[in-house]
């Protein structure tokens, strides 16, 4: 992943359009540069919602099943220790994706990325998986965890 601001810009951008295109269905594994956009645009949305309390758009970006299965409320209780500490870990735009060595795969439909990603104050570690709805990979569950 680029560490200058263009190339955050770009990842940014591309992020955007990734999140909001609707290109042929598919469960394909996707490249690298697509894992690194998923990862960080995911976790910067859980970052905003941590923020700001307002979990609604992040709810709303993610898949149906994780809709379903997962209130504003629901996510707001599953990370209140967030909030409640002001963890803002918005510094994953500019650092480095360690993914674990099993940590990428396909199964069953499910995209899985986990790893780990050096912060300032912590080393956070990630599990995030993904359905592919109308073409595009939608957060199916997260697990973040952070250890200093």
């Amino acid at each position: 992943m680029k560490s200058n601001k263009t190339g955050i810009l770009a990842a940014l951008v591309v992020a955007f359009l990734v999140a909001f295109s609707a290109g042929p269905a598919s469960a394909a594994m996707p490249s690298e540069e697509e894992r690194d956009i998923l990862i960080v645009s995911t976790l910067l949305r859980f970052n905003d919602a941590n923020l700001s309390g307002n979990y609604s758009l992040f709810r709303e970006m993610a898949s149906l099943d994780f809709q379903n299965k997962n209130s504003e409320q629901d996510i707001a209780r599953a990370f209140a220790s967030f909030r409640q500490e002001g963890v803002n870990i918005e510094e994953v735009a500019v650092r480095e994706i360690l993914p674990d060595e099993d940590g990428e795969t396909v199964h069953d439909g499910v995209l899985r990325l986990s790893g780990e990603i050096e912060l300032s104050r912590f080393r956070m570690t990630y599990l995030l998986r993904f359905q592919a709805e109308r073409g595009v990979w939608r957060l199916y569950s997260i697990d973040v965890d952070l250890r200093q």
